[in-house]
């Protein structure tokens, strides 16, 4: 062809590919998408493009999953053949981009932070069983309120803070913080009002 016969052939024979059958036309697409992923802006557009599917607005999780898995899966096809094997998106880097436009408080304890867990499918499914059908508004709506889905949870830590204020919180009749219970009668303890220390310290102008 015209290309193979204007272009060097030790550049042709590096790109593994064979552009005898084809028409100058083809052949020369074909070759500017080799280049334009096979270098550094190119591996900047792919990048940018995967952000864009995750910018877009939604109407349910498997909508924002259909068009990530879809964008992404074409950028790695595009990265294998131009770039020697590279894989550009990993899943979890996908996984963690997409939880990212959740409220954490949300889906936080239930995510395991391994190859296995922060795996595209695996977060689909969890924020599938969380965020059901919402759209986009309607989870970002969502980042304001305090209670998370996992009300058993809540409930839990809401306990331990509860039982940790209730010992902290004085006691009624309990020890007298003027003198800490050093003024104690008979083992009795005292209020500060009838403590004999704090009586003692205001008779002496104390």
């Amino acid at each position: 062809s015209l290309l193979s016969q204007t272009l060097p052939r030790g550049y042709l024979e590096s790109l593994r590919v064979s552009f005898n059958e084809e028409d100058l036309p083809a052949a020369w697409k074909r070759l500017e998408g080799h280049y334009g992923h096979s270098n550094a802006q190119g591996k900047v557009a792919m990048t940018f493009e995967f952000e864009a599917a995750l910018v877009k607005d939604f109407t349910s999780v498997v909508d924002l999953m259909v068009r990530v898995k879809e964008a992404r899966n074409r950028i790695n096809r595009l990265s294998r053949e131009n770039l020697k094997g590279v894989t550009m998106i990993s899943h979890q880097y996908a996984a963690m981009r997409v939880l990212s436009l959740f409220p954490s408080q949300y889906w936080g304890n239930n995510v395991v932070y391994s190859v296995e867990g922060l795996h595209l499918d695996q977060v689909e499914d969890l924020l599938r069983n969380v965020f059901m059908n919402k759209s986009r508004g309607q989870i970002e709506a969502m980042q304001a309120q305090p209670v998370p889905v996992n009300y058993a949870a809540s409930n839990r830590a809401l306990g331990k803070r509860k039982g940790c204020e209730e010992e902290a919180r004085p006691k009624k009749g309990g020890e007298c913080f003027y003198c800490e219970g050093r003024y104690n009668r008979d083992g009795e303890p005292h209020r500060k009002v009838d403590c004999p220390k704090m009586q003692k310290d205001r008779s002496q102008g104390l």
